[in-house]
């Protein structure tokens, strides 16, 4: 746990959503139920957004699944939860989830990796048309980006721009989709350098002209 200049102690987040009891297993669902309301002043992530959790199912053991994540997040008085899968989308998941957890918004994404076929405009169209209203966030590749092989000494890999640094007519096209829908464009675990191209790439698509 770092201090800030103030040498104030400044959790991470893991720290405080373990804390918390959403993430970690460390306060079961019906156990907090059963206790009753939790006073304001214990609830440090009141109001908080959640922009990528990763609940069961899942290829990964993961400590909760959708259900219980909302409710606890709902107990928690937080404002909203983002589900994320490394394979598939999950906004049909959020959508379900709300009807069975009124109070908490609960939003779902996609990430171009190679279950649908990497860098995918038709899946990042297909994504968005889906009913419900829960597609919030597209990313770029994960654990199936170039650079995140790379740094596990794998090869192969999803790469966002070419080997001059320019990005990828397909990525500006998934781009183009996302900016048309007015949600988030993820850079998911590609290098700090195809970050930046593809940041200042994603600004020219939105405004339509160059920078």
């Amino acid at each position: 746990m770092a201090k800030d200049k103030t040498g104030e102690k400044n959790g991470s987040r893991r720290e405080i959503l373990q804390a918390a009891g959403v993430v970690g297993g460390t306060l079961p669902v019906h156990k907090a139920a059963a206790s009753g309301p939790i006073p304001a002043a214990e609830k440090p992530l009141a109001g908080m957004i959640e922009m990528h959790v990763h609940p069961m199912p899942d290829m990964t053991p993961r400590s909760a699944n959708d259900l219980d994540l909302a409710i606890k997040a709902r107990e928690e008085d937080m404002r909203a939860i983002m589900l994320k899968n490394h394979e598939f989308i999950t906004n049909d998941r959020a959508y379900l989830v709300k009807q069975m957890v009124p109070g908490i918004e609960v939003f779902g994404g996609l990430a171009l990796n190679e279950p649908v076929g990497g860098i995918n405009p038709v899946a990042a169209e297909t994504f968005l048309k889906f009913s419900g209203g829960c597609a919030k966030c597209v990313w770029l590749p994960t654990h199936d980006a170039a650079h995140q092989k790379m740094v596990a000494k794998k090869g192969g890999g999803v790469r966002v721009t070419d080997h001059s640094g320019q990005v990828l007519s397909e990525v500006r096209k998934v781009m183009q989709i996302v900016a048309k829908a007015d949600v988030i464009l993820g850079t998911g675990h590609v290098s700090p350098k195809e970050s930046l191209a593809v940041v200042k790439a994603a600004k020219e698509e939105a405004s339509g002209r160059s920078l």
